[in-house]
């Protein structure tokens, strides 16, 4: 995503019962959604991040591909973020996929279960040895059956994966993935570096 201009943060505040570990420093009219911040003086995008349109049939039908291989007949495909940028600084770039189907979503949560059909994807498609190869970064499918409550099988617990930025935050000069996770009641942000060997 484009840079946003710097803003300074407020201090670090508990957020008190039941969570009185974890800590929050308030920042003034940032956008909606995700943010990755970083000090100023790091090079936290050495090459461009570019967000491309949704509707992409090349994407869809990868993204097709995948849930059929996991299972699910008949995918309704919704990509919800597509973003391109060479993650190593090799010249190639790569993209990131991110797509998912909640029936009964609320917003920034999934349900607690997901329906049949119901997924949250992130893929990674780079090029290696002169063909296109896609990664998983991060998968949910829902049961092909419903949950049912009233049985002794264990929930299902549907989660949500999104890419939340991509950065160089260790300052190496390659990007490392922010990703970020939620389930009904929680949610919580992973960083990985990517490289065409893993």
């Amino acid at each position: 995503a484009a840079s946003t201009p710097l803003r300074a943060g407020g201090p670090a505040a508990s957020l008190g019962a039941p969570c009185e570990e974890t800590f929050e420093v308030p920042v003034p009219s940032l956008p909606r959604g995700l943010a990755v911040l970083a000090p100023a003086t790091l090079n936290a995008q050495p090459r461009p991040v570019t967000e491309l349109p949704t509707r992409n049939a090349t994407y869809e039908r990868i993204v097709r591909d995948e849930l059929i291989r996991r299972g699910v007949r008949s995918p309704q495909v919704t990509l919800t973020r597509l973003t391109r940028t060479d993650l190593d600084g090799n010249g190639t770039q790569e993209i990131i996929i991110e797509a998912r189907r909640f029936r009964e979503s609320s917003g920034d949560f999934p349900p607690p279960t997901g329906q049949p059909g119901d997924y949250s994807l992130l893929l990674l498609r780079h090029v290696a040895a002169g063909r296109a190869v896609t990664t998983v970064l991060a998968s949910h499918v829902a049961p092909r059956t419903p949950w049912n409550p009233e049985s002794s099988d264990p929930m299902p617990m549907a989660t949500q994966y999104r890419l939340a930025g991509v950065a160089d935050l260790n300052g190496d000069g390659r990007m490392e993935l922010v990703l970020h996770d939620a389930y009904y009641e929680g949610a919580g942000f992973t960083v990985s570096e990517w490289t065409p060997a893993g």
